[in-house]
């Protein structure tokens, strides 16, 4: 377990400036439990649960989401800014999103659905 070895060997004492990962899956998986200013993701869309929990324990000020594909996420990614909104560190949110998935995001829904703290 990462949270065990750092606890017993220690981490980053200045946290990281920068990760790249394919998942927040992959940031909870790494049990990180320092500072990491921003974290760029190409996205998946892990539960809440497991959102929450990665991004609380690294503290990012900055979180890039690059969405890719061509299916209907509306709620997917709904659900996922509704877990990030969680987060207070997270002050600067920038999301990419591919062509294929352009026609199938109603921007103005998901404007609607999209948490207060997140605007």
């Amino acid at each position: 377990n990462g949270k065990l070895w750092q606890a017993e060997h220690g981490t980053w004492a200045h946290g990281l400036q920068y990760l790249d990962v394919l998942s927040l899956l992959d940031v909870y998986i790494l049990g990180l439990s320092c500072h990491v200013d921003r974290i760029d993701v190409g996205c998946t869309f892990p539960s809440s649960i497991v959102t929450t929990a990665a991004l609380a324990d690294t503290t990012p000020r900055c979180l890039s989401l690059h969405l890719e594909g061509t299916r209907e996420l509306r709620e997917e990614f709904s659900d996922l800014l509704h877990a990030i909104a969680q987060v207070r560190s997270v002050t600067h949110l920038l999301v990419g999103i591919s062509d294929g998935l352009l026609p199938s995001i109603a921007f103005d829904q998901l404007m609607v659905s999209t948490p207060g703290p997140l605007l």
